[in-house]
């Protein structure tokens, strides 16, 4: 894993971070193919307008450069002045992607809280897969979600041990539209869930079955699979290929008998 350093930014350093957010959220945002003149007035607008939020949000939040020996690869802002320590905003610059610096940046916060005895925070994008899927093998848990967000967190090992979720329809339509890994040996693969299907409860069980979407070119066959996901966690589901796959796009349905809790008086 490449070692990395983080450096505080300073009132100084506003030209700095403005250069990393161009190459970082110019990349992502395919920036490269506009206009210059637009491309440029589009991003220092959308810096601004950022930094403004995060002061808002988070006015005690600290931005710290991350540094691969000389070099600045990227930025953190960490705001500590709550319970948990919530991560504002990581990123790193496309060219140095994929060799493990935002893994060691937040490994480093983790011992950090763990030290402290707290947990971390931090939203990301459901349709940023590269960075739920680091979250997830960093051990985060969705806490809460909306429409476009996750809400994550961390909690340090204690010796009691956290309880799998129960079993139930609510419990993955809270995980609708985002991706989970089916854990392999092979190339990463990942099947977003795009529906849940309540059945009519029968014999003292409740009944729903769950429909995956996942490449084309890549079926696989009917079968016991671990399906990994930080709001579910890791559950072993026999996934079923069903008829609607096209040559883009495969379909798998699961469907599940879990008994119903007893009833209290």
């Amino acid at each position: 894993m490449e070692p990395v350093v983080c450096t505080p930014a300073g009132p100084d350093d506003t030209a700095a971070l403005l250069d990393l957010f161009f190459r970082v959220r110019g990349h992502d945002l395919g920036a490269a193919a506009w206009p210059e003149a637009i491309r440029d007035t589009t991003l220092r607008i959308q810096f601004e307008a950022q930094r403004q939020g995060h002061f808002e949000r988070w006015p005690s939040a600290a931005t710290l450069f991350l540094l691969r020996g000389a070099e600045r690869a990227g930025w953190i802002t960490i705001d500590r002045s709550a319970r948990a320590i919530h991560v504002v905003d990581v990123a790193v610059v496309p060219e140095l992607r994929g060799h493990g610096l935002g893994t060691s940046v937040l490994r480093a916060l983790q011992d950090e809280a763990a030290r402290d005895g707290r947990s971390i925070t931090l939203n990301v994008l459901r349709s940023n897969l590269a960075a739920m899927r680091l979250y997830s093998r960093l051990g985060f848990e969705a806490a809460g979600a909306d429409d476009m967000n996750l809400q994550l967190e961390w909690r340090p090992a204690s010796s009691t041990p956290t309880p799998a979720p129960a079993l139930s329809a609510d419990l993955f339509r809270g995980a609708l539209d985002t991706w989970f890994e089916v854990v392999h040996d092979g190339p990463p693969l990942l099947l977003p869930l795009k529906e849940v299907v309540e059945r009519a409860a029968s014999g003292g069980y409740s009944r729903f079955s769950l429909l995956f979407h996942g490449p084309g070119n890549r079926v696989i066959p009917q079968g016991l699979y671990t399906l990994r996901h930080p709001l579910v966690g890791d559950q072993e589901i026999f996934l079923v290929p069903v008829v609607g796959s096209t040559p883009d796009r495969a379909l798998y349905e699961a469907c599940f008998n879990v008994p119903e809790p007893p009833r209290t008086s």
